[in-house]
């Protein structure tokens, strides 16, 4: 596996499989989405989520004044 595609760190997880499971959603979303134990500030959620980002394994669209995150690899591939 490419070192960019290794998921770092439990919160890394935990963000992936809310995305997998929810599609594609904003930040507030996301963070709701993940079990209460790992649901951190939104902007922890938001750092995160550009970090996985500029790693490649999500896809950032603008919608209006937020982006909408996605994962670009399917589940079984990471």
């Amino acid at each position: 596996m490419p070192e960019h595609a290794r998921l770092r760190g439990e919160l890394q997880i935990q963000i992936m499989a809310a995305l997998w499971r929810i599609d594609s959603r904003g930040v507030e979303e996301v963070r709701m989405a993940m079990p209460a134990r790992y649901r951190s500030a939104y902007n922890t959620v938001q750092t995160v989520l550009n970090r996985l980002t500029d790693r490649g394994l999500l896809r950032r669209t603008r919608t209006g004044n937020s982006f909408v995150y996605r994962p670009s690899t399917p589940r079984l591939s990471i």
